[in-house]
């Protein structure tokens, strides 16, 4: 037995500290045998009758348990290594040796309750210092999911405009090909206008018919040459295509240059003006890199490239009122129509460069509009009302009672001329619904641009909205915006 020089109380031989106040036992505390009681040493109580140790007088002698522990504190390895303690004076590694457990496990002694905290500096480090590197911060989290929220918003935005700009096509252009200088509506009309950011290149027939240019709201009218009568306008990539079309018309006694006849090209600012084509081309259509035009010397269909180039004939039929949509092209077959009316004929298809041709519909057509799955015409067969198919023949229904002159499909309605009430300019949805008059004069050459329509009449050329309203001459347009 060990005898506390303090307490005077008995600890098993071995054990660290005194089982009676707590006080360390040096390696020099006296040893008595076991079976020596000094007279000195009071009993040993039961834990629940032995009065609490913080009570006893003599802890006031000695430092707090916490600061000896922080100068000696005790072990934290595995029974079968030694305490880091082990170099100290007078310290050998007794843990193995039968009898020893730390002072708060021994019966009798109970930790000082002003210390409680001490206990967890033995054990694990405190929960706000562990971290878990599978799992981010919270903020890291919310930084995430607000970025999921805003590419899902993102793309809802982009299939919104998306939808708007292929299904609706509020600005008139074909949904199956963007790269394009003109719509198949107004190429279908004479091509007398067309649009290329804020920018409506048009002929003026206030002024002998000459190329002018405005913004879409009538300011900066601009006049760009002297050529006359420009017609099916195409204007792509800063770049204006048209083809003369003086040889169609007969203006008074004027006299016109045989030469002047053919297809141009020039700078939307006016400048660089060269002919790139002799032929005498109607429907032309700029294609990405290639023009497509119906040839009035043998009535067949050709194309070149954009610089007049790689001239090849498409078709070997005589064709009328032809529609270039993607890769394919819809026309008039005149060759397959009445002998007595040489313009007319029935609907043939074909891939651009020639192959895959075959009949569409058995109706006999003059003017067609083909617009996604569905081809628009005036069926001549039936007073020329508007009919439609399907662009593989199938769904043949007939879309009004009024015999049409002209059509023009853009925006989800169809603008035509109504030869039942004097050729004036009406609109219905392309399933024939919701038919409109929108305006009181005659109409032509039916160009829609935007939320704008610019068309011909016999007294001259006049712009009005889409809805009707807000009609005047385009004289009147320039020079109030003016």
């Amino acid at each position: 037995m060990i005898i506390c020089p303090k307490c005077q109380a008995e600890t098993e031989n071995g054990g660290l500290f005194c089982v009676g106040c707590g006080s360390p036992l040096a390696g020099d505390a006296d040893q008595v045998p076991v079976n020596e009681q000094p007279p000195q040493i009071p009993p040993q109580y039961p834990q629940e009758e032995y009065p609490p140790m913080q009570q006893q007088p003599v802890q006031q002698e000695y430092p707090p348990p916490q600061e000896y522990l922080q100068q000696f504190p005790p072990p934290q390895f595995p029974q079968q290594e030694h305490a880091p303690q082990q170099q100290q004076q007078g310290y050998a590694p007794q843990q193995q040796q039968q009898g020893y457990a730390p002072p708060q496990q021994q019966q009798g002694y109970a930790p000082p309750q002003q210390y409680p905290p001490q206990q967890q500096q033995f054990s694990q480090p405190p929960q706000s210092q562990q971290y878990s590197p599978q799992k981010p911060p919270k903020e890291s989290k919310k930084s995430k999911k607000g970025l999921i929220i805003g590419a899902v918003v993102a793309a809802c935005l982009i299939i919104s405009a998306a939808v708007v700009y292929f299904v609706f096509d509020p600005f008139g252009w074909n949904s199956q090909d963007k790269q394009r200088g003109n719509t198949v509506g107004n190429i279908a009309n004479n091509g007398i206008a067309a649009i290329e950011g804020d920018r409506i290149y048009y002929t003026n027939s206030s002024d002998d018919f000459k190329l002018y240019s405005m913004k879409t709201d009538g300011n900066d009218n601009r006049w760009l040459n002297d050529i006359f009568f420009p017609g099916y306008i195409n204007v792509l990539d800063g770049w204006i295509y048209f083809s003369q079309l003086g040889w169609l018309m007969t203006v008074g006694d004027r006299d016109f240059d045989p030469s002047e006849f053919g297809v141009y090209k020039m700078r939307t600012d006016g400048s660089g003006l060269r002919k790139i084509s002799d032929d005498l081309a109607t429907n032309l259509s700029v294609i990405g890199n290639r023009i497509y035009y119906l040839n009035w010397n043998d009535r067949h269909i050709y194309s070149i490239d954009t610089d007049g180039n790689d001239k090849q004939q498409v078709n070997n039929d005589s064709a009328n009122h032809m529609n270039v949509v993607g890769d394919l092209i819809y026309y008039i077959n005149t060759d397959d129509g009445d002998p007595d009316r040489s313009w007319v004929g029935r609907i043939y298809v074909m891939q651009t460069d020639g192959s895959g041709r075959r009949r569409v519909s058995d109706d006999v057509a003059y003017f067609i509009n083909a617009d996604g799955d569905k081809i628009y015409y005036t069926n001549s067969d039936d007073s020329s009302k508007i009919y439609c198919i399907n662009t593989d023949g199938s769904n043949r229904q007939r879309l009004s009672d009024d015999s049409a002159g002209a059509i023009n499909v853009a925006g989800g309605r169809i603008y035509y001329t109504n030869d039942s009430d004097s050729m004036r300019l009406y609109s219905m949805r392309t399933d024939g619904s919701d038919v409109r008059r929108l305006c009181e004069n005659s109409s032509y050459s039916i160009n829609v641009l935007g939320d704008r329509i610019i068309y011909d009449g016999y007294e001259g050329t006049y712009t009005m909205r889409t809805d009707g309203s807000g009609m005047m001459s385009l004289d009147e347009f320039t020079s109030r915006a003016g």
